[in-house]
């Protein structure tokens, strides 16, 4: 079944909107295209809060993780989110995931989303916990978890790792759903998230040396110095004239995601250049690992990692 594209949708109450301004570095650009991102709720938005929900559910011992409002009424729609997350990582990387790989996991997470909203909906209404369904829901949530396409041979092993946070965070809320139940230790948790935690760290990485193998600077020794005339209104034009240097140096932005060079030239921006390439090259990168990673990436991590004693 192919990913086709999807209107996106603004959940007000479940998630958090992004949207980027558009900036240029000059005129002077290869391919220039229009920096706007296009705004969309946040998979690793559902990743982030499963597991604070689940984390506070274990300190407080007020109420079970799966209780929490994400799995409520007017929760998000996970499969749609996830279909979303999909197709916008899709679009970056310009690689077609492998299809097959791909619908057994939605297939997997679809399956699990209806047994976690029916479990959360029965023990919110009723206080009853179905444990048929419980031991159902911890098995596809390990299922999930080791869906074919989060394999490390997978060319795309390196595009999906928000994907495969979110999959760790359900299977962390069963078992600390579990633990508020007193049908597992806390100890056997910890271990589990910490165990998980490694595993997402290493897609991680993998995916911040892809950004970085594809986004990245370079400069070139140039004699071309003398500012422009319209730098040069812009500031101190006799101090300027007098300090125009024999050797500078120009520097290059290179985006090999979307095949775009920004230009950075010491005519045109003097000896702010360098700061300025170097800014783009950590906007572009977050931009890019905010999509691949999820921008609660790093609270996922910690999360998984907390100890309870």
């Amino acid at each position: 079944m192919e990913l086709y594209n999807m209107k996106y949708k603004t959940v007000i109450v479940f998630a958090t909107i992004i949207s980027m301004g558009t900036a240029s570095a000059s005129d002077d650009i290869d391919s220039y295209s229009d920096e706007v991102e296009p705004r969309f709720i946040s998979w690793a938005w559902v990743a982030g809060k499963v597991m604070e929900g689940a984390g506070n559910a274990i300190k407080n011992g007020t109420k079970s993780a799966l209780q929490d409002a994400i799995f409520g009424p007017g929760s998000p729609d996970y499969v749609h989110l996830s279909q979303e997350s999909l197709q916008q990582i899709e679009d970056i990387v310009q690689t077609a995931f492998d299809n097959d790989a791909k619908e057994v996991m939605i297939q997997n997470l679809s399956s699990l989303e209806l047994s976690m909203k029916s479990y959360s909906d029965q023990l919110n209404s009723f206080g009853d916990r179905d444990l048929n369904l419980l031991a159902n829901m911890e098995v596809q949530s390990n299922t999930l978890y080791v869906s074919p396409a989060f394999n490390t041979s997978k060319p795309y092993y390196t595009d999906i790792t928000v994907h495969y946070s979110a999959a760790a965070a359900f299977r962390y809320a069963i078992l600390a759903d579990k633990v508020h139940f007193g049908n597992n230790s806390v100890t056997f948790l910890e271990s589990q998230g910490t165990q998980m935690a490694a595993s997402v760290e290493a897609m991680g990485a993998a995916s911040d040396n892809k950004i970085a193998e594809n986004v990245y600077l370079t400069s070139y020794q140039t004699t071309q110095c003398k500012l422009n005339r319209d730098v040069l209104i812009e500031a101190d034009e006799l101090q300027l004239k007098n300090k125009t240097p024999s050797i500078c140096y120009d520097y290059y932005v290179t985006d090999d995601l979307d095949g775009t060079t920004y230009r950075y030239k010491y005519q045109d921006h003097g000896g702010i250049n360098s700061s300025m390439a170097k800014n783009k090259v950590s906007s572009l990168t977050t931009n890019y690992l905010n999509t691949i990673k999820g921008e609660d990436y790093q609270n996922v991590i910690d999360d998984l990692k907390q100890t309870y004693n």
